[in-house]
């Protein structure tokens, strides 16, 4: 009887030890209240500085002759579609490897601040001959005869060139950015519309 009670007694201070050591246990939480302040203002900062700031507006009723006016991440510039011309017979000895050829006249002014690259400048730009299908780049690099826009151009200035692309045959063509570059919000979308009629 006696080893029972010292038992229950060795069992009742154990029982009261253990109480006692956990009160005076609190969670240790290694951030305070101002580092936790701290890290969300850095992530804010962060995602502040890598926002894109697209400003101007989609332009999606130009026509041949209308001035496209980009606000991109490599600079902020302007297009004029001067002329348009369905090719239909071999040039330089290259025929399509769809329908015809789409011999494209564009003006391009640098308003960015900075020198920039034409080929950056024309880079998303694409022609399509469905607004829901993939679009064509320039090729003007195959054709001798065809005055390609490439190299640098100065802030303010101004250079004409030309673009083409393959095409199937439609009733109406489309010069846009594509479809990518602008859904990550790389640039603004302008679009001309270029009706077979008039790409005579």
């Amino acid at each position: 009887m006696k080893k029972v009670l010292t038992l229950l007694m060795i069992l009742v201070a154990i029982t009261l030890f253990i109480s006692a050591c956990g009160d005076d246990m609190e969670p240790t939480n290694n951030t305070t209240p101002a580092e936790s302040e701290d890290n969300t203002s850095e992530e804010e900062s962060f995602s502040s500085e890598n926002d894109l700031n697209i400003e101007a507006e989609d332009q999606l009723d130009l026509r041949i002759g209308d001035k496209g006016t980009f606000d991109t991440t490599i600079g902020q510039f302007e297009i004029t579609l001067d002329g348009a011309k369905i090719i239909k017979e071999k040039l330089d000895g290259e025929e399509s490897q769809l329908d015809d050829l789409l011999l494209l006249d564009l003006t391009v002014k640098n308003i960015s601040g900075e020198t920039m690259l034409l080929e950056d400048i024309l880079e998303s730009t694409i022609v399509k001959d469905n607004l829901e299908h993939s679009g064509n780049h320039d090729a003007s690099g195959y054709f001798d005869s065809v005055k390609g826009l490439t190299g640098e151009i100065a802030d303010g200035e101004i250079i004409s060139g030309q673009f083409i692309t393959d095409i199937n045959e439609r009733d109406e063509y489309y010069l846009v950015q594509d479809s990518g570059a602008v859904s990550i919000g790389t640039t603004n979308q302008v679009m001309w519309t270029i009706p077979a009629s008039e790409a005579q």
